[in-house]
């Protein structure tokens, strides 16, 4: 989504200082990392690194991908801000989208998790 920066590489990390001074204020965690949360030490602790750059910098994370609750446990426990994937739901017409949010609170969403409440935190 518009707003968003994949984080692949150190190179696309050093460039999310440089944009969010051009507006940008969410850092999106792909999905290559987020499939092997509980299998590869190294990728949850590149997801730990990205959430605290996004902290460190006021920005929010996004963590896409996301298909299993020990995943979305994971990633409330580090931080992140906003989970998208088929654990959350299947991909939903523009025109139901509204209906959706209407019909569930993210905040019953993350008691479920364990996880930390939804940041207030919006565009900046």
């Amino acid at each position: 989504p518009e707003g968003c920066m994949n984080c692949k590489s150190v190179s696309n990390l050093l460039r999310a200082v440089h944009l969010k001074k051009l507006g940008f204020y969410k850092l999106k965690i792909d999905r290559s990392f987020v499939i092997d949360i509980g299998r590869d030490p190294d990728d949850e602790a590149i997801i730990r690194a990205i959430v605290q750059l996004a902290q460190t910098l006021g920005m929010q994370t996004l963590a896409e991908g996301v298909e299993t609750w020990e995943q979305a446990r994971f990633l409330a426990q580090a931080g992140c801000d906003h989970l998208q994937g088929w654990l959350v739901s299947p991909a939903v017409p523009a025109d139901a989208f509204e209906a959706f949010v209407a019909a569930h609170d993210p905040r019953a969403f993350l008691e479920r998790l364990g996880g930390p409440p939804p940041s207030d935190a919006g565009p900046r």
